[in-house]
């Protein structure tokens, strides 16, 4: 059974999830946070990788990502996402999904970073004509375990002529 633990910072209100360690026991050791199970103990957020302790050290990469509510943007008529941009500091590849409505899948653009810094930039988001609907969600996720954070998500819509049925 996995389960999930949360962490917040009080001084800042920042917070962090770890998922799928199964862990029995958590605790903050001399400013450190650490999760124990049989596999061995964890020290989290400690660096781009969950490091074993007692193991060889190697730790893995850390899938992470974060998605925001639904909205219609004030707007009840149906849009579709001519494109967006992401302020953002990485330092490898994200992956922007946009759903609207009820999609399964919706559309993914990637955003790579210029150079190997991890500094400030704006990703650009390329929207699809053919994804329509009243309601969007959107999902930032890093690739490949990288370093990433998001300080702002701007969208730019096409408002289409007719209100979705039921409005």
């Amino acid at each position: 059974m996995s389960m999930l633990g949360l962490h917040t910072n009080l001084s800042n209100m920042a917070s962090a999830q770890w998922d799928g360690f199964n862990f029995k026991s958590v605790c903050q050791l001399n400013g450190v946070c650490v999760g124990a199970n049989t596999d061995g103990i964890f020290v989290l957020g400690s660096s781009d990788t969950d490091q074993y302790i007692d193991a060889d050290n190697t730790g893995s990469e850390i899938d992470a990502y974060f998605e925001l509510p639904k909205t219609d943007l004030g707007i009840s008529n149906s849009k579709h996402i001519r494109s967006g941009y992401v302020g953002h500091e990485s330092d490898g590849e994200l992956r922007v999904t946009i759903k609207l409505d009820d999609e399964a899948t919706g559309f993914t653009d990637s955003m790579s970073p210029e150079g190997t810094e991890n500094k400030q930039r704006s990703g650009e988001i390329r929207g699809r004509r053919d994804h329509y609907g009243r309601y969007f969600t959107t999902k930032v996720q890093n690739t490949n375990g990288c370093d990433f954070s998001v300080d702002s998500i701007e969208v730019i819509p096409v408002i289409l002529g007719r209100k979705p049925s039921g409005s």
